[in-house]
């Protein structure tokens, strides 16, 4: 399937082209059920530039990602290496958006975007085990890997001439449930802590304290205490 992904970038399409051609052909017979991709412009944060098949409110609360956070495509982005994180559910991976079905096992495919031999970005994909016609080949992804360097590292690509297209920031405010986290993460506890005391799953806190984080923009879990209590959100 390589093949025509490659005729593809000969033209330079735009991401959002090119994420429908990996979840509808490179990875669909990994199971793939959406694709993201991710630049980093200046070393600091993973601005989204592409999704295919994920939902409005997936692609607003991922829209921007610090790349020091705890999470699987940044942790992919940093160290240069493909990252898979397994669930039951597939779904458990996508506990901050509402009302989403049982998707059965599967999981997250997180990957760098690299060229030269350092990471510039990072791309993803959920997948379910019953779509899955074939194992994950990690040799795929990391051909992507840098097939998606060239393209994104290419002077005439679009992306360089037009800003992308990202969500909406969302309001400097926090819900209940990340107000409750918030307090116990400056308290210095563990996620594992956290969601023990309130009830959550680990999965949960994790990805509250990242929305948290890309939101406020801050590099650490101490960043993210210090700019809450700057902007008046935590006491």
């Amino acid at each position: 399937m390589l093949g025509p992904f490659i005729r593809l970038l000969t033209g330079l399409p735009d991401a959002e082209l090119v994420a429908g051609s990996l979840c509808t052909g490179v990875f669909d017979e990994f199971g793939a059920l959406t694709m993201s991709i991710w630049h980093c412009p200046h070393g600091r944060e993973l601005v989204s530039i592409g999704t295919y098949g994920s939902p409005a409110e997936m692609t607003q609360i991922y829209s921007r990602i610090s790349i020091n956070v705890d999470a699987p495509i940044a942790i992919a982005y940093r160290t240069n290496q493909t990252v898979v994180t397994d669930y039951a559910d597939a779904s458990e991976s996508l506990t901050l958006v509402p009302d989403l079905p049982k998707l059965g096992p599967g999981g997250l495919v997180s990957a760098p975007i690299t060229m030269a031999g350092r990471s510039i970005g990072a791309f993803g994909f959920f997948r379910v085990r019953e779509r899955e016609s074939r194992e994950l080949d990690l040799a795929t992804i990391d051909a992507v890997s840098h097939l998606l360097g060239l393209w994104l590292s290419n002077s005439n690509n679009p992306l360089h001439r037009h800003r992308p297209r990202i969500a909406r920031e969302a309001p400097l405010s926090l819900t209940q449930r990340q107000h409750e986290i918030l307090v116990l993460v400056a308290e210095g506890r563990t996620s594992e802590n956290i969601a023990a005391v309130l009830k959550y799953s680990p999965s949960t806190v994790k990805q509250e304290v990242v929305r948290m984080m890309s939101g406020l923009k801050a590099d650490s879990r101490q960043d993210l205490v210090e700019q809450a209590k700057r902007l008046a959100l935590l006491d």
